[in-house]
């Protein structure tokens, strides 16, 4: 496995974990993004609070605590590979 990446900014080679791109400065992101992580918890409380509503409240508790850990493994496995390079301005 090739523990260096190119940025696409600027060509430069950069070693995998590095958070700064030597070369341009840009900075690197990996896994899963903020967004994603908040979508998967405001929709695993909203499922909780609407099936302890309709049922029972500990189905609700166990509904959301499953469907929060089923979002999150989801994620990692989506964005395992995920790489972003961001410039600074």
């Amino acid at each position: 496995m090739d523990d260096q990446m190119t940025c696409p900014m600027c060509m430069g080679r950069v070693p995998r974990g590095a958070i700064v791109c030597r070369g341009c400065k840009a900075r690197i992101e990996y896994g899963i993004p903020g967004w994603a992580a908040t979508v998967v918890l405001v929709c695993s409380i909203a499922f909780g609070l609407w099936s302890g509503a309709v049922l029972t409240w500990w189905i609700g508790l166990i509904g959301g605590l499953v469907l929060f850990w089923l979002g999150s493994v989801g994620l990692q496995h989506l964005f395992r590979n995920r790489v972003v390079f961001r410039l600074r301005y």
